[in-house]
């Protein structure tokens, strides 16, 4: 069987986002709740040593993410951004 999908939610996405998500027992975590100071860069570490998948609507994670060299070795394989 398949584990669930583990999700970190930028402050860029509406809290009900969250809400719902817990509601589901999807394993979640907020920017908002759990890392509101933390720059994105971090975030985006956070999410690929957690293996979570980060939603968001802020296009500055898709600048960091296409860097050459990538920020973080492996991103790629990991990492959804929506």
């Amino acid at each position: 069987m398949m584990a669930k999908p583990r999700f970190i939610v930028d402050e860029s996405i509406d809290f009900p986002v969250v809400s719902y998500l817990k509601s589901k027992d999807y394993d979640t975590t907020s920017v908002v709740e759990d890392y509101r100071t933390l720059e994105d860069i971090v975030i985006l570490k956070i999410a690929f040593e957690e293996n979570r998948i980060l939603i968001t609507n802020d296009k500055d994670f898709g600048n960091l993410i296409c860097q050459k060299p990538p920020i973080i070795n492996g991103w790629h394989e990991y990492l959804a951004i929506t």
